[in-house]
């Protein structure tokens, strides 16, 4: 009898745990649809990415890129980009998808995350035939100081 009162207050604790543990932190790191009419009728594209806060110890920021069936082939050329800087360079990864992609590494060991706390996102360039498309973006996050 002990031992069952022991795994029931277990299994109640990760119980109340799980409902406690708010959705949104996962929808947080998923954007919304977005449309890319050029790349076909009812085109939309979203991006998932794995935290919505990386720290210090991050090496990479994983992500997704999804589409909703209507778009064909899509090329993408995406980058972790910070918010408020337009002219930085960094580092990319290329490919392509039909449905979604593989779960993506770009790398943090850049010099701009080495100087501060900064706000982020995923975007990416869509083409398809070799014609640009369009560009989504991930939901914004945080990269702490590496």
């Amino acid at each position: 009898m002990k031992k069952f009162k022991s795994t029931l207050a277990v299994l109640i604790t990760v119980l109340a745990v799980s409902f406690f543990i708010s959705p949104a932190n996962s929808e947080a790191a998923t954007s919304s649809w977005q449309s890319v009419s050029s790349a076909g009728s009812g085109c939309k594209v979203r991006i998932w990415n794995d935290a919505s806060t990386y720290t210090k110890r991050a090496t990479t920021v994983d992500f997704t890129i999804e589409q909703n069936g209507k778009c064909g082939k899509l090329d993408y050329t995406a980058g972790v980009k910070p918010r408020q800087l337009t002219s930085y360079s960094v580092p990319y990864v290329s490919g392509y998808f039909s449905n979604k992609t593989p779960v993506k590494k770009l790398t943090l060991n850049v010099g701009i995350w080495k100087k501060q706390d900064r706000n982020a996102y995923v975007g990416a360039n869509l083409s398809k035939n070799g014609k640009d498309v369009g560009y989504v973006e991930s939901n914004t996050f945080t990269i702490k100081k590496q």
